[in-house]
């Protein structure tokens, strides 16, 4: 059960990739599909960076708008088979008959996919933007806790 949920896992990338880069594609600045693969190529090895790229280039190249919807599709329904899996094994280990149809269990699947995907996208994005957030907001305030040498470097 654990391979299976981490197979799910590590094929749902995949499809994340193609949608990521498909609505990179989308938007009208050129340069950012070069920075966000320099930030991908960190956490890829080094010697499949090159392969990725060039399916993603040749992918994303020809209808970047069906690929977005491909990607979408595989995306969330691999995550949600995931969670499937997830829901399937935690019944086993705790001994449970689920008694839920296929359907029921799926659309639960598609719900904690769909939570849990905007629950690390806003983490991401806090942690991203929270920072400079933080400046802007204070300098918009005039509060008198900006700081402008670091706290622990004194």
């Amino acid at each position: 059960m654990a391979a299976a949920l981490s197979y799910y896992l590590v094929l749902s990338v995949f499809p994340a990739l193609i949608l990521l880069f498909a609505a990179v594609a989308s938007l009208p600045f050129p340069s950012l599909y070069t920075r966000i693969f320099a930030q991908v190529c960190t956490l890829i090895p080094a010697q499949t960076a090159p392969m990725v790229q060039a399916v993603l280039l040749d992918v994303l190249g020809r209808n970047h708008r069906v690929w977005l919807s491909v990607g979408t599709i595989g995306t969330i329904w691999i995550a949600s088979s995931a969670f499937d899996a997830m829901i399937e094994a935690l019944d086993v280990a705790y001994d449970v008959d689920d008694p839920r149809p296929f359907w029921r269990s799926r659309v639960l699947a598609l719900g904690l996919a769909a939570t849990t995907g905007c629950l690390l996208l806003t983490g991401l994005t806090i942690m991203i933007l929270g920072p400079r957030f933080g400046a802007w907001l204070a300098v918009r305030s005039g509060s008198c806790f900006t700081q402008t040498k670091p706290v622990f470097g004194e």
